[in-house]
Parts: C-alpha cells; structure tokens; sequence
C-alpha cells in the first residue's frame, strides 16, 4: 500500500491495483494484472510488476498506465522528492535526474528508503549508507555508524530509522545541508520490534505477538489511540494479529491474520473508505438539535448551548462526529471557545473555564484536566476568547482582560451600557445599547462615527458593522482602518480571525470572506475592499450563522442546523471526520 496527499493505493493478491481518495471512488489501475507493489508520486501512480517493469499514470484519469523510464528488474521503488528504484542487480537507480545512486557500487543493496533530497539503502551486510542531493554539488555519502546490523530501514524528510537484527529501534537526523552528518535521536522506551513503518512524525513498530505500537504526532490519529497531539508510546487498540503494517505521511494500515486491511489516522480525501473528501464546500440539509439554543466555533470542534443550559460539544481531537455532552460545572447561558481555553458564563454568574487539546500540547498547565470554576469578578455581560487571554463585558461597564490560571491582566472602565464585544489583533470593539460602536486598544479603527448599528465582527485585523437598516460597512489595515461600504443588504454577520461572514437580507444565502475551506480565498485582511465573497445557498431561511477558522454553521427554525467547510475531525457533525481516531477496515473493492 501507499498513501499520499488524500490518496490510497493497495496491490492485492490477485496482482490489481486499486486506488481510492481525492473525491475519487474506488477504481482499478486499467491494464495491470500483476503487480508486485505501487507508489504515489504526487500525481502519478507507478506499479512494478512481477517482470520487474515499471508502469506509470496519473492518479486522475482512467488512462492505461505507460512504461516508466526505469531499467528492468525492479523490485521496490520508494519516492518522497524524487523517485528511486531498487534493481535485481543490488543496484539503485533514481530519477529527476536520472542518475545510478552512488551507494551501490557493490551492487548489494537489499533495501531501499528515499526522503527529501535524501535516500538510504540498506545492504547486503547489515550496514547503512545515504546520499544527499544538492542542488549544485554532486550528491554526498554518509555511512552510518557502527553497529548497524540493520533489518528494515524508515526513511521521512530527514529522519532515518533502522530496526536492528536485535529487534531494538535506532534514529538519527540528517543534515540538510553543509557536512553531511546523523545526530542520534533519543527515543521513549520502545519494546522489541520485527516491522517499522514511518510517517511524518511519527512511527509504528510491530511486536512478534501481532500487537502495534506508535509513538509520535498523533494530529490526525495515525497512533490509532485517542491522545494529545503529542505521546510516548500508544498500543493500537483493538490490533493484536498484525502481520504486516503500511503507513504514509499521516495514516497507518495493518493488515491482520485473516487477510483483512485496517486504517486509522488522516482521512481527508476518503482515502482510508470511500475516497470522497470529508471536508464539505456548500450547506447541506440541517438536522435537528434538541434544545439548540446558541453555537460557538473552534479550529476543530463545534459547541452548543441547549435549553437547559447543557454544553455539548463535537469534533475536537477525539474526533466525535456526533454531538456528546461535555460534564460542565453548571447550567450555562453563553459559551466562548478559543485555541488555548472554553469558556462558560454559567447561569450562576460565575465563568468556568478548561484548556484545549493545543493548550496541553504545548505544556499550559492544566489544573484538573476538565472544568473548573474561575473566582468571581462580577456580573458579566459578554465573553470571548482570544489566544490565551478570555476578554470579560461586565455589567458594570468594565472591560476585564484576564488568563483562567492567573490574575486579570487588565481592567479597562468605561463601557456601560454595552451589548456586544469583539476583538481583532490590538483592538477591542464594543456596541453600545443605543447601537453606537467604541474601540479600545492599540490598534482602534475609525469607528466613531457609527450609528444605528445592529452587530458587529472582527477578523484577525478586519472590522465589520451592520446597521439596522441592513447595510453593511467594514474597515481593515489595507484601507487605513476607514470604513467603506459593502454591497448588499444583510441580516446578520459573524467573524473569526480568519473569516468573515454575512446573512443576506432574505437569510437564504451566505456570503463568505477568508479562508479558502469555505471556497475561494479572498482574504479580508489583504483585499481592499473585501474582494469577492464565495456565495453559498441555504437549503431554508436561516435565524444566524456563526463562523469558525476553518468552518461555518447556520441556525434554523426548529432547534436545526447545518455545516460546512473543513472536517478535520468531525467538527460538521455530520457522522464523518478527516481524522480516523481507531482503527476501521479498509473496505475492499
């Protein structure tokens, strides 16, 4: 198997090759009848067969394959920036450009690995070289220290592992330029190994009993275990008879005594089922939410305030598809969820806050691994949250910048009879009850001479209000910070730091700014004015919508919604996610 930017290939025992991903289905390479293995090279899918020719095509169209300008003889290939071929003859040929490796001329290598500018082979002898390609100097040798009684070589970027004839694990760096060297990297305590495969950070190692470990990035799931963005090592769950393991750049595959393939990790493209993407361009029909009361958006989960004041939450790095509860201290009214904290304005008044997965990543203490409830500053009006800071409206007219785990950081008075708070970078926004718009920070825009205005929305460094009478006008840093007016007439707007929406008057169409998940990327903080919006239809007249980083919801009557853009992991909530937390069969065609 091999797998690449959303796209799977599997040879079968019957010598087909299929592929699957991309917002392809499952389709057969034409004309191949006895393939021995398969690789992805960007946009092309080469087979060897059991002759020992190479046969090539693009993944994209049902054209035969065509010979590829590899000699005969071929027994593995391996490609990353370049694509190499490992002969019959204990030779190794590459090409772009085509060239005789320079590790083989005692034509035994049994082994070849190939990473950025770099491949290794492994010969006949146990022991391991690598050559490097620079761009104008002729490819430089390295080999690797002994002892190196190696088995099987891993080869990603610059990072090499060798699984030793002991069954123990070794890695080193290489060097990307200047003297070609290998640092020694230090592992966690790793249990005895008979395979090693390796993505993109991360690695899995098989034990001889069939069990699987993996150690490393868990971003998209591909240590097949629910954990933080960063382990030691994880046992695959639910793999105990594996025979033999595949992995690509951010997805692994075993396959088990009874023959059957199964995956986990990155499923973006569908790779890992039906090849279809899981991110979603357009709207889809909404589905019913009991008690759906308000939405808040993250990087990569949806949240939602129900009736009686319960928060249930999918996506994030469990990669829940489906709406689960999230045991908050309280019945809540309003919800603000950020990169590093959640946080509730409960019905009690009080503000209880927990860290996100990217927050324990990068080692912000966490207090309780859960909820907790933050000491009382007073009644508070509206809530957000901004990086690591929560950014407090009280009652009282004062504006209280704040981290959960410290004292506030600043207390900004002279706010009263505000509404509404949002934020861009260096500025904080605040509509008034009488809809005029105040600006405190270091960055304000010229927003004194708004009126009548009905709600307002920031981007990281664009500002955007909306009259009652439907007008729209925004300002941002390429146009000095002064208002200009946006065409149409609008119901509603939302923002994020990288996106900008807005309802139209009708509430049947949405109209988009930002990021290019949500279709063509117009950025509203390089765009002068915004540029041209991506239009999307709504299945029925919507009540709000509310916009994330990489994704957007709308509400409608009858505690019902609807999302779209990306699916990393689940965030939709429609039953599909671009991460595969555990383990699942690789449906065969």
């Amino acid at each position: 198997m091999d797998f690449e930017s959303g796209r799977s290939c599997a040879v079968h025992a019957s010598g087909l090759v299929t592929c699957r991903g991309d917002g392809r289905p499952v389709h057969t390479l034409p004309g191949i009848t006895d393939a021995v293995g398969v690789v992805i090279h960007y946009q092309e899918v080469c087979a060897w067969t059991r002759s020992g020719a190479v046969r090539c095509k693009p993944y994209a169209d049902d054209i035969p394959p065509a010979a590829a300008p590899f000699p005969d003889g071929v027994m593995q290939m391996a490609a990353a920036g370049e694509r190499c071929a490992l002969l019959r003859t204990g030779d190794v040929y590459c090409d772009v450009p085509a060239r005789n490796s320079p590790l083989t001329p005692e034509h035994d290598a049994v082994e070849l690995a190939v990473g950025s500018r770099v491949h290794c082979v492994r010969h006949r002898s146990g022991a391991v070289s690598c050559a490097r390609r620079d761009e104008q100097d002729p490819e430089v040798v390295l080999k690797l220290p002994d002892p190196t009684q190696a088995r099987q070589l891993t080869l990603v970027g610059h990072d090499l592992c060798i699984l030793q004839s002991d069954e123990s694990t070794r890695c080193w760096k290489l060097s990307r330029e200047g003297p070609f060297t290998a640092t020694n990297q230090q592992l966690p305590p790793l249990p005895p190994f008979t395979a090693l495969v390796a993505g993109d950070r991360f690695r899995c190692g098989l034990s001889r009993a069939g069990g699987v470990n993996c150690w490393g990035n868990n971003y998209s799931g591909q240590l097949g275990a629910i954990s933080d963005l960063g382990s030691p090592v994880e046992t695959v769950h639910g793999i105990d008879d594996a025979q033999s393991l595949f992995a690509g750049l951010d997805s692994t595959c075993a396959r088990r005594r009874d023959g059957s393939t199964w995956c986990w990790g990155d499923n973006q493209g569908g790779q890992l089922d039906d090849g279809q993407p899981v991110s979603v361009r357009l709207p889809g029909q909404p589905w019913h939410l009991p008690g759906l009361r308000a939405l808040a958006l993250a990087r990569d989960r949806t949240c939602a305030v129900l009736a009686d004041g319960e928060i249930t939450c999918w996506g994030t790095r469990a990669a829940w598809t489906r709406p689960r509860p999230t045991n908050a201290p309280g019945p809540a009214d309003a919800l603000a969820l950020g990169d590093y904290y959640d946080c509730a304005l409960l019905r009690s008044g009080q503000v209880a806050c927990r860290t996100t997965q990217r927050s324990r990543h990068e080692q912000i203490p966490d207090p309780s691994r859960g909820w907790w409830v933050l000491p009382d500053r007073g009644p508070i009006a509206s809530l957000l949250t901004l990086f690591n800071t929560v950014v407090s409206l009280h009652r009282d007219g004062s504006l209280k910048l704040w981290d959960p785990l410290h004292a506030p950081v600043a207390d900004r008075p002279g706010f009263l009879g505000a509404t509404q708070l949002c934020a861009s970078n260096g500025a904080y926004f605040i509509r008034q009850g009488d809809g005029r718009v105040r600006c405190s920070g270091e960055e304000c825009f010229e927003v004194h001479s708004l009126a009548d205005i009905a709600a307002i929305a920031t981007t990281w460094d664009s500002f955007c209000a909306l009259g009652r009478d439907g007008s729209l006008r925004c300002a941002n840093d390429r146009n000095r910070k002064a208002m200009f007016a946006v065409p149409g007439r609008y119901s509603a707007i939302s923002g994020s730091l990288a996106n900008l929406c807005a309802l139209a008057e009708d509430r049947r169409s949405v109209y988009c700014w930002g990021h290019s998940l949500l279709g063509r990327p117009t950025r509203p903080y390089i765009d002068t004015p915004l540029g041209p919006a991506t239009v999307a239809a709504l299945p029925a007249p919507a009540q709000s919508i509310v916009v994330g980083e990489t994704h957007v919801c709308a509400t409608f009557s009858g505690e019902r919604l609807t999302c779209w853009g990306a699916n990393d992991w689940g965030q939709l909530g429609n039953g599909k996610s671009g991460a595969r937390i555990l383990p699942a069969p690789y449906p065969q065609p």
